[in-house]
């Protein structure tokens, strides 16, 4: 077994089995840090067109979906839409469509790209044309932003969807990527194995911090101009984690959601690259040598 990105076969596996499939395993690169899976033999395309990303045989119907969504389409759009305001925008991975559909209030040239089947009357009820891949799209289509919300960690190439993906943007665009990190604080700093037996799941591939979501981009010949920590879920989560290992202390623990301590919680691991979130923008190359931006 070899990194993806690096080639290293320094490879070290850090948790046996995920938890929807005991035999795939989660490895780490001690040369680069790159969280990989040791298969990706049980994903295919058929997987995603089937919808079986929606917890399986206990799949989600797409308007629980929409309504699980709902939180992390707002907060996406809030921190965009002065931004995108009559741009050409791609949505890759648009799931559900809660996403293109705030977008559409912004702008009415807002594209989906959606491989599951199911979601296919969802994007006609919003009038917001969808594509089911990449062939779809035309070849004169070019977007100011596209648009791309934890997909990239369901990818078996992402290095090769960035490049071609950078071919439907235009020269001053942006390819903006929102995934999980591998870094996240329940895992690298308070060790939580709750956690890690809650979080690592056969759909997620490989999983980023920022220097080898820098690797990605830069493998991919395109800029990285922004790289910061997202965390979405606020300290009442990670306190209810270590207290009771599960979930749901940003609901439970009401009285700890003050905004501005998870802001500064939020700052203070973004500096140690430990958000549970990364966000990404990146631009053409153009010419130039990659930015080295921090």
């Amino acid at each position: 077994m070899k990194c993806y990105l690096c080639s290293s076969n320094k490879i070290k596996t850090i948790h046996k089995g995920c938890r929807d499939n005991d035999g795939v395993d989660v490895c780490e690169c001690l040369d680069c840090g790159l969280v990989l899976l040791n298969t990706f033999d049980h994903i295919m395309d058929v997987f995603y067109k089937e919808g079986n990303m929606r917890n399986g045989k206990n799949k989600i119907d797409v308007s629980t979906w929409i309504e699980i969504s709902q939180r992390d389409d707002l907060r996406r759009y809030e921190n965009l839409k002065n931004r995108i305001k009559d741009k050409k925008v791609l949505d890759f991975g648009s799931g559900a469509g809660g996403f293109c559909k705030l977008v559409k209030k912004t702008t009415d040239k807002i594209y989906g790209l959606e491989p599951d089947e199911e979601t296919k009357a969802i994007y006609k009820d919003f009038d917001i044309t969808c594509f089911k891949n990449t062939d779809e799209i035309s070849e004169n289509l070019k977007f100011d932003f596209i648009t791309s919300f934890h997909v990239f960690e369901h990818l078996p190439d992402p290095v090769s969807t960035l490049k071609e993906l950078s071919n439907y943007l235009k020269e001053d665009g942006k390819i903006i990527i929102e995934y999980p990190s591998s870094n996240d604080a329940l895992l690298s700093l308070y060790g939580s194995k709750s956690f890690a037996n809650f979080t690592h799941w056969s759909c997620h591939l490989m999983l980023f911090n920022k220097k080898t979501s820098r690797m990605m981009v830069e493998k991919a010949d395109l800029n990285v101009d922004i790289i910061k920590g997202v965390q979405r879920y606020p300290l009442s989560n990670h306190m209810y984690w270590l207290a009771n290992d599960k979930p749901g202390g940003h609901d439970k623990w009401l009285f700890l959601n003050e905004k501005d301590i998870n802001k500064m919680y939020e700052k203070i691991l973004d500096e140690q690259d430990m958000c549970d979130t990364i966000w990404l923008e990146v631009s053409k190359n153009n010419g130039t040598k990659p930015n080295k931006y921090t």
